[in-house]
């Protein structure tokens, strides 16, 4: 392989290669946009409380179900009932005796304090797109850095993304004179054939990215649909968290009304796990049982 042919190769792996992550990043804009042609909701996570399973700038769609159909361990998009005007996506841990829902956030020791009527659900999670929404969370914090960083990458990938003309590696023709044989004009359609030559390995180093970023979009899109649809048995990113994950804290007197346990509060005391029923309870489940529930 000549030094020409090289570098028409180097060129179209790099076109390939900036190609490939354009239609990447292309694809996952799409299956965040998309379903709004079904009636679904995208919504960036704007807040960890559901980490590991759902991160902060992920992407979660969300589509209405009736009250009927909603199920303990679903993902809830709702009406935040502690911050009026905005929403709320946490898991469905139970209900009161008065029909209520109570939430909680797989990365937050206790349940919501606050319980949500079943009217307030505007969606159950379905799909979720990771880490695409990343520069909406940087544009509400005022991170501002990495966002143009994100813009001086995607700028130099549209640069390399295009296979520049291989004209200007062309060997130039023997001047009159020089050493060596003479030149001859080019037969009919030769330098067509020429033409037609040179092209041959970029574009099939473009067809290769291209083959290659749609199956990773394939890659990208099933799995995440997948978490969804697996959530009524399960254990994957919608599904219902385990209970127990993490060492249920021991119940700690508690001195006022500010560090009392909420209903749904889940405490170890006297080697069994209660979940408190109540709000406010300042009791232990010995001195009011009515107040906890045993769950272990």
């Amino acid at each position: 392989m000549d030094a020409r042919t090289t570098r028409i190769v180097a060129r179209a792996l790099l076109a390939g290669c900036a190609r490939t992550v354009l239609v990447t990043l292309a694809g996952l804009l799409v299956w965040s946009v998309l379903p709004l042609a079904l009636g679904w909701q995208p919504t960036v996570v704007m807040s960890g409380s559901m980490e590991p399973r759902i991160m902060t700038g992920d992407v979660v769609v969300t589509r209405q179900v009736p009250a009927a159909g909603l199920r303990v361990g679903q993902v809830l998009r709702v009406d935040d009932p502690a911050h009026p005007g905005r929403e709320l996506l946490h898991r469905y841990d139970h209900a009161t005796a008065d029909g209520d829902l109570v939430l909680r956030g797989d990365a937050n020791a206790h349940a919501d304090s606050t319980p949500v009527a079943p009217a307030h659900v505007h969606g159950v999670g379905v799909l979720r797109i990771p880490w695409i929404g990343r520069p909406a969370v940087w544009a509400a914090q005022g991170r501002y850095l990495p966002l143009t960083l994100v813009g001086l990458v995607l700028i130099t990938l549209l640069s390399a993304a295009r296979i520049p003309s291989d004209r200007a590696d062309a060997d130039p023709p023997t001047p009159p004179g020089a050493d060596g044989p003479p030149m001859r004009p080019a037969g009919p359609g030769e330098a067509e054939r020429a033409s037609a030559s040179d092209r041959e390995a970029p574009v099939a180093a473009a067809t290769l990215a291209t083959a290659f970023a749609v199956a990773l979009l394939v890659g990208v899109g099933t799995p995440a649909s997948a978490v969804f649809t697996d959530a009524t048995h399960s254990a994957a990113t919608f599904t219902a968290a385990p209970q127990f994950e993490r060492p249920s804290p021991a119940w700690v007197q508690p001195t006022g009304a500010h560090d009392a346990y909420p209903a749904g509060a889940v405490v170890s005391y006297q080697g069994g796990v209660y979940r408190s029923v109540i709000n406010a309870n300042v009791w232990s489940p010995s001195e009011y049982p009515p107040g906890w529930e045993r769950i272990d």
